[in-house]
C-alpha cells in the first residue's frame, strides 16, 4: 500500500512520517498545517507560493488556518502572522489588529475573530 500524498510530503519536509502531540490541523486544496501542542507549526504540501514556508521562529501558536495558497497563525498573545501569496492583500495583517482568537483563510480573503471586549 502506498502512503497518501500528504504523508509523503510531510516525511520529505520534516523527516518524519507522522506528528505527535498535535493540537490542531487545517487543510486547503494545496497544503496542510498542523500545530503541535508545544506551539510550533508544521506545514507541508504544495509550496508554489511559499505557503509552507512559515517563519522558523514562530512559536506560541494557538490557532491556524490554511488559505488557498497562504497560511495563517494566531499566537498566544492574540497576534496574527501570515505568509504565502499576497495577490489580493490577504496576508496584509491590519495595523492594530489584536486580541484575535481565530483566523480563517480563503481564496483571496482572510477573516479574523477577535476576543469580545469587556467595555
Amino acid at each position: 500500500a502506498t502512503m497518501p500524498r500528504g504523508v509523503n510530503a510531510l516525511q520529505r519536509r520534516t523527516g518524519q512520517s507522522g506528528l505527535t502531540d498535535v493540537g490542531g490541523i487545517a487543510g486547503s486544496s494545496r497544503h496542510e498545517r498542523a500545530t503541535e501542542k508545544d506551539g510550533r507549526g508544521v506545514d507541508w504540501g504544495e509550496n508554489a507560493e511559499k505557503q509552507c514556508d512559515g517563519p522558523i521562529s514562530l512559536t506560541d501558536v494557538v490557532g491556524m488556518s490554511a488559505g488557498f495558497v497562504n497560511s495563517f497563525a494566531v499566537r498566544k498573545d492574540g497576534a496574527v502572522v501570515a505568509w504565502g501569496r499576497n495577490e489580493k492583500k490577504e496576508c496584509d495583517v491590519p495595523i492594530g489588529l489584536t486580541n484575535v482568537v481565530a483566523v480563517s483563510g480563503g481564496a483571496g480573503h482572510t477573516l479574523a475573530l477577535k476576543k469580545a471586549s469587556s467595555d
